[in-house]
């Protein structure tokens, strides 16, 4: 505890072994309880979790065994942080499992602790990068904690949701939050290749949205910082290894290649889902395929991907707007 105040981080994993160890480590040096919601985990990440003592495991099963939607899942990890008992005030910190606290966190939790009940939680957001020399930092801080006044938690069922009930925020002045995503670079090209075969199927997201939100962090060069010292030095003292992780994309592109095969290459020939041999993800996972996996794109929809990628991160200009409305007005 700090002051009266108890500190619980909260998140969800599924399939989650790659990165869950440093999660755990890391968020066990500054917390006094850790919330795991496990999401139906099939790769022993339930096993590494049960290990750490501070770790309480609460067992979620999804509505939709496909939809990665995250609203049930961050309800379930808030309402699993307010069942423990404790005394004064609860302060819940809700990171996913790539994420981390920088170690230099101690003076801002000290902050929260004094916060008053309702008050948000926002801190700058450092995507590592594959070497963790450097990160890219955009703008806007993440909302990633609140000091709980009991609020509820209402979000629409989507798959990006905020974190956290709503109340005025206070942003961290030394935190920051680690983000591995971009670090396991395979990983999470995988991942939003399922994003964007998902989004197509269930008619979520346009292809267009689809390429703008999941190609982001591909051209980061405005926003990148050196990983600075501090951000790591306790964790590394403690004997944390900041470095190895899991770079492995098979589990995401196994779910997009049942729901390739299933709805056919055409449905999803406007996902930027094509560098990959589909053929060869269907024979190493064991996903038996009626007709081959081919390339559906016409030479209209490679120039549209090739426009989009020459483009991003200049689509606030006039020029680029008038280009997406064109392809927008053509089914995009």
């Amino acid at each position: 505890m700090i002051g009266d105040a108890t500190l619980i981080c909260a998140t969800t994993m599924r399939n989650e072994a790659w990165i869950l160890p440093r999660f755990l480590e890391c968020a066990s040096t500054w917390a006094d309880h850790v919330v795991v919601v496990d999401d139906s985990s099939t790769d022993g990440s339930a096993e590494i979790a049960a290990r750490f003592p501070k770790v309480r495991l609460v067992e979620f099963q999804r509505p939709d065994e496909v939809a990665p939607y995250e609203s049930d899942r961050w309800r379930m990890r808030i309402e699993a942080a307010r069942a423990i008992d404790v005394p004064g005030k609860r302060v819940v910190m809700t990171l996913d499992t790539d994420e981390m606290l920088s170690a230099d966190c101690g003076p801002d939790l000290q902050r929260i602790a004094a916060a008053e009940p309702g008050t948000n939680v926002a801190a700058r957001v450092a995507n590592l990068l594959p070497g963790l020399s450097q990160c890219w930092v955009p703008p806007d801080p993440c909302v990633i904690g609140f000091v709980d006044d009991g609020s509820p938690f209402t979000v629409e069922k989507s798959m990006h949701v905020l974190r956290v009930p709503s109340g005025p925020t206070m942003e961290l002045a030394e935190t920051t939050l680690l983000h591995y995503k971009l670090f396991a670079a395979r990983r999470v090209q995988a991942r939003h290749r399922y994003y964007q075969v998902w989004e197509t199927e269930s008619g979520l997201r346009s292809p267009l949205g689809q390429y703008r939100l999941y190609h982001r962090g591909e051209r980061p060069e405005r926003w990148v910082e050196p990983v600075r010292e501090e951000w790591l030095a306790g964790y590394l003292k403690a004997g944390i290894d900041m470095h190895g992780v899991d770079d492995d994309p098979a589990h995401f592109d196994a779910l997009s290649v049942r729901l390739i095969a299933q709805r056919g290459p055409a449905t999803f020939k406007r996902a930027d889902i094509w560098a990959i041999d589909w053929n060869r993800v269907a024979e190493e996972q064991g996903v038996p395929l009626v007709d081959p996996i081919d390339d559906p794109r016409g030479l209209g929809t490679r120039l549209a991907h090739r426009w989009l990628a020459a483009t991003q991160g200049s689509e606030r200009t006039l020029p680029i707007r008038v280009g997406e409305r064109l392809l927008r007005a053509l089914g995009w």
